[in-house]
């Protein structure tokens, strides 16, 4: 998922990062539900509006 918010610094395709992090947020979260034995949806799964809060600040610094 670092890769992904690091790679975002480099290409400006921001729907597909947002895609492929809620994606990759979603997949980890169930990965470890499973691992725990714990139910399912129990692990928060940020959501598109929340991965663009993440990549705010990437995206205003590197259009600085």
């Amino acid at each position: 998922m670092l890769g992904l918010m690091l790679a975002f610094e480099h290409e400006r395709e921001q729907l597909h990062f947002i895609e492929d992090l809620v994606a990759a947020n979603a997949a980890s979260a169930e990965a470890i539900e499973r691992v725990l034995g714990a139910s399912s949806n129990c692990i928060y799964r940020p959501t598109a509006e929340d991965v663009k809060a993440w990549l705010a600040p990437l995206q205003n610094r590197t259009s600085a």
